[in-house]
């Protein structure tokens, strides 16, 4: 495995952290030689250095295939075109990857947002809901301490509360249970499992879900959507002008935001060099692309393995 590119990413990328951030890095690798000629799967991976999440003592780590950063790039992925357009990327950046992505950002760059407003929609809501969520639980929980703990939740099934987020159900084997958030507890388990069940459910919400619970949204997942929302906004206005003057230019300037404060949230600025392909064409370029690129990368190494 190669690194071809590692940056910070996250709050620290967009200038937004808080001394309680923790700390997220992207980094795009070239698979080895072995790996592509087996065609091992190239999913990502992610390292935590902390058992503590979301902390200010968790680094995060994600390892991306240069095949899968390509795809996601051409398709529009948020994270693809930031990094795409990362002010660090010359200086970082191997210079094999450099060149693959200014070919990427000339020839490749997507007219489609879908992706970015998927995005939008998903932050707008999640933590909200995951607030919502949390509520039940705490609810439940205090009403299920009231309970018995040697007896069995059946016994109370016309005490559990019809509340957001539950419901009553049978299985196929004819068990009855009570479904919260998602999870479903047999109505034959004896309360004092019932309680440490939503116990722990209550302890995988972290800081966040707390407050958007308390607050009714979550700040941070709004200003990531509003982020995006100002990026695809700048990519279509880029396109619109390129339709409305029929130029095709060549060369131009990066997204290009703050460039004398790497990490500022630079909102992917206008880039001129874009380039229209058919979808077949997007594909052979990018086919084209990675497999320069592999070769360029792997040519020295060939022939002594």
């Amino acid at each position: 495995m190669k690194i071809l590119f590692k940056t910070v990413h996250g709050s620290y990328f967009y200038g937004t952290n808080v001394p309680s951030s923790d700390k997220d890095f992207k980094v795009i690798y070239l698979p080895s030689k072995r790996d592509l000629f087996l065609g091992k799967s190239l999913k990502n991976k992610v390292d935590q250095s902390s058992e503590f999440k979301h902390t200010e003592n968790d680094t995060d780590t994600e390892y991306i295939s240069v095949h899968t950063f390509v795809s996601d790039f051409v398709s529009g992925q948020t994270y693809a075109l930031e990094l795409a357009f990362a002010p660090t990327l010359e200086q970082d950046g191997e210079p094999e990857f450099v060149q693959l992505v200014q070919q990427l950002r000339t020839q490749c760059l997507t007219k489609d947002v879908s992706a970015m407003v998927g995005y939008c929609r998903t932050q707008a809501k999640v933590y909200s809901e995951k607030g919502k969520r949390l509520s039940t639980l705490e609810q439940i929980l205090e009403l299920a301490k009231q309970y018995k703990p040697y007896k069995h939740l059946m016994e109370y099934k016309g005490f559990l509360p019809s509340l957001p987020y539950t419901d009553f159900g049978i299985t196929t084997d004819n068990r009855e249970y009570y479904e919260v958030c998602g999870s479903k507890h047999l109505l034959d388990i004896k309360c004092e499992e019932f309680v440490k069940r939503i116990q722990g459910d209550i302890e995988s919400y972290g800081k966040r879900a707390q407050r958007a619970k308390e607050s009714g949204t979550d700040h941070k997942a709004m200003m990531h959507a509003c982020r995006v929302a100002m990026e695809a906004k700048d990519l279509r206005m880029d396109h619109l002008a390129d339709d409305l003057l029929h130029v095709d230019r060549r060369f131009g300037s990066d997204f290009a935001g703050d460039h004398d404060q790497a990490g500022r949230d630079h909102c992917l600025a206008r880039h001129a060099a874009v380039r229209v392909l058919g979808e077949q064409g997007v594909e052979d370029a990018v086919g084209n692309l990675v497999g320069q690129l592999v070769g360029m990368a792997h040519a020295d190494r060939f022939a002594g393995e």
